[in-house]
Order: structure tokens, then C-alpha cells, then sequence
């Protein structure tokens, strides 16, 4: 959890404000724009949610260690909602870059939001992996009850690490993407 792609957020913030300017690349231009306009939204949206999602997770398993399983559980149901709201907002941003990846646009453009509907496809499945970690805690508080537990939880921390790893390779290519043709995508 606290492997969370810290990287991750600086770039996906500056997403929001991705203006990409590709004249006279394909008719479908503009439209891909307003498209991904909206994709971004999401994005921060479901940023600021699994945020939150995972501060939540780390007070639980600190309220888990402390002896509180009572607030620990109702800490932990509380995250799986927030995780369930970010996995619903990832998957909308997906659906919307992969909608602008499939007009008739710019290569370059499309690369640039291809690199992007990977980035997401890392962002749900890390989502899911931690609503893994919610049920095994929900399922043995103390990480005790059954003896896999523990090897479990660590096997999903490392999969989240991978998981980030492949986000974040996505989120530089589609950085190096903008870098490379400032005069087809442009951030501010």
C-alpha cells in the first residue's frame, strides 16, 4: 500500500491539465479532446479516492495491530466501498481513452493515449488487489487465524509493487510521448 506509485500522482495530475493540439491530424480531433478532457476528470477523481481508500487501509491494519478489530472492520468495510467507487472511476477512464484512442486521430496522439489506457489498466488492477487485502484482512484480523494469511499479504504487496511498476512505465512513455512532439501534445 504504501508502495502506492507515488510518481504516479504528480504525472496523473498534470493529465488534468493535458491540452493536446494536433491540427490538421484527423478529423476526429476535437473530439478525442473533449474525450479525454473528460477521461482526466475521472482519473483525479478516482486518484483522490483510492487515496483516501488506502490511508484507510493503513489505519486499519494500525487499528488491527492496536487490538481495535471492531474499528478495524468497520474501517476496513469503509475502505472497500471507496476502493469499489475508484475501481468504477478508473474503469470510466479506461472506457473514455480507449473511446478517443479509436477515432480517426493522430498516431502520435493515439500512442500518447494508448500509454494512458495502460496506465489505467494498472490503476484497476492495483485497485483490485487492494480490495484483496481488504477481504484477507476482513477475513483474519490478526493475521493469525490462518496461517497462509500473512504469506498471502505479502504476496499481494508484491504484486502491487509490480502492478505500480507497469503503471508507472506506462505513465512515462505517454510523458516521453508529449516531450517528444511538443507540437502535437502540449501540457500547461
Amino acid at each position: 500500500m504504501s508502495l502506492r506509485w507515488k510518481p504516479f500522482f504528480s504525472v496523473v495530475a498534470m493529465i488534468s491539465f493535458v491540452a493536446v493540439f494536433a491540427a490538421g491530424c484527423g478529423d476526429d480531433t476535437g473530439k478525442a479532446n473533449d474525450i479525454l478532457a473528460g477521461a482526466n476528470a475521472s482519473l483525479t477523481s478516482a486518484m483522490d479516492t483510492s487515496t483516501q481508500g488506502i490511508t484507510m487501509i493503513t489505519q486499519a491494519m494500525d487499528q488491527g495491530t492496536s487490538g481495535q478489530t471492531a474499528q478495524e472492520t468497520a474501517t476496513l468495510q469503509q475502505t472497500q466501498a471507496l476502493e469499489n467507487t475508484a475501481r468504477s472511476q478508473y474503469s470510466d477512464a479506461k472506457a473514455k481513452l480507449s473511446e478517443a484512442a479509436a477515432l480517426n486521430i493522430d498516431q502520435v496522439f493515439k500512442d500518447y493515449i494508448n500509454a494512458k489506457v495502460r496506465a489505467a489498466d494498472a490503476s484497476i488492477a492495483i485497485t483490485d488487489n487492494n480490495l484483496a487485502i481488504i477481504a484477507l484482512l476482513l477475513a483474519d484480523p490478526t493475521m493469525t487465524a490462518n496461517p497462509d494469511s500473512l504469506t498471502r499479504l505479502a504476496d499481494l504487496q508484491t504484486k502491487e509493487a509490480q502492478l505500480s511498476e507497469q503503471g508507472q512505465t506506462a505513465e512515462d512513455e505517454a510523458a516521453k510521448i508529449a516531450r517528444d512532439n511538443p507540437d502535437k501534445i502540449k501540457t500547461s
